[in-house]
């Protein structure tokens, strides 16, 4: 008998419900299913049961208030609180993303307080925005699903054993939701400062020196202007880790595919921060002959020690993005244990 799907059956309904009602509603609900099976049922009685039921979200409804007073039914308030928590982090997201860059790119002065101003009060301002239009435009559709339920029962009746939600069956499978969001905002807010750097590499990436009147300024350049291509780099680089998070927040649970789409956004991103360190077309060549000319070291030895710098960094970076590599197999080999194990 394929135990399995009365499990999943019981896990769908009681993932809907309050905290405090699960333990009881699982005993229930599973008393309930097995009375209603003969000894040593086959597969067709187990689906014959389910079926007779009903879909998860209806029996969950049942143990739910299932009084007209509220906005969102029971029957689909598990589902607008899960799609409301996403969308308030994508578009917070992005809000936070587009204002920052927007004021970054139109900076004309090193001011930092200033800069550091305008981020903060943008941010909360944004945050703010986006919260409030995800909430608006979620509730809004889910009225409209709400109040025009009536075709879409008629097609949920149909609904099969292969579409009950996935036990999470080991701990090590079920994906930390607040540590993927603080994952997104940290590396947010690292692209951010790259991207900001690069276009503005004439102000803040040189050599700084005072000036006869005491001020500190920008002496020489370390970069030329290619710096600025890779811009567009870490901008693709953040688009893609947005996306990945929001599919780690969906899913929940650790996946193949999900190993292998985090290990690519990773090692792009290796790569990208090795490239800045490394490609020598980038960097200013008069940034050399200033070295040379202020502390009286001859050009060839500094252009050799930067070409054993550069070296040294490939090496490293190669390094770090083979050991990368090695976590991925560790984790695919991980992951086939806990499956294995679950299986047995």
């Amino acid at each position: 008998m394929n135990n399995n799907y009365v499990e999943r059956y019981v896990y769908d309904v009681v993932r809907r419900i309050d905290d405090k009602q699960r333990d009881d509603v699982k005993k229930e609900l599973t008393a309930n299913i097995y009375d209603m099976l003969p000894d040593n049922p086959t597969n067709e009685d187990i689906e014959k049961v389910l079926k007779s039921l009903g879909k998860p979200s209806e029996i969950a409804a049942k143990y739910r208030n299932t009084s007209n007073d509220y906005l969102i039914s029971p029957r689909y308030y598990t589902d607008y609180v899960r799609t409301l928590k996403i969308a308030m982090i994508v578009l917070s997201a992005l809000i936070v993303l587009g204002n920052v860059l927007q004021h970054l790119f139109a900076a004309s002065s090193v001011d930092i307080a200033k800069v550091i101003e305008i981020f903060i009060s943008e941010t909360v301002e944004g945050v703010v925005e986006g919260i409030f239009m995800a909430f608006t435009l979620v509730t809004i559709v889910f009225i409209i699903i709400e109040r025009n339920n009536k075709e879409d029962s008629k097609v949920e009746k149909n609904w099969e054993l292969k579409d009950l939600a996935t036990i999470p069956s080991h701990k090590d499978l079920e994906i930390n939701r607040f540590s993927v969001f603080f994952d997104l905002v940290f590396t947010l807010i690292f692209n951010i400062i790259f991207v900001y750097l690069f276009f503005n590499h004439n102000k803040f990436l040189g050599w700084f020196k005072y000036n006869a009147n005491d001020e500190l300024e920008m002496f020489v350049t370390i970069f030329n202007n290619g710096i600025r291509y890779f811009i567009i780099g870490f901008i693709i680089l953040t688009v893609f880790d947005l996306i990945v998070s929001i599919y780690k927040i969906t899913t929940g649970i650790k996946t193949y595919k999900l190993i292998i789409v985090n290990g690519i956004k990773n090692i792009l991103t290796i790569i990208t921060i090795a490239l800045v360190f490394t490609i020598k077309v980038i960097v200013n060549s008069e940034f050399f002959v200033k070295i040379s000319e202020q502390t009286g070291i001859e050009l060839q030895t500094i252009l050799n020690g930067y070409n054993k710098g550069v070296n040294g960094m490939i090496i490293a970076f190669s390094v770090i993005l083979v050991a990368y590599i090695g976590h991925l197999v560790w984790e695919f080999i991980e992951l086939k244990k806990i499956q294995q194990t679950i299986n047995n």
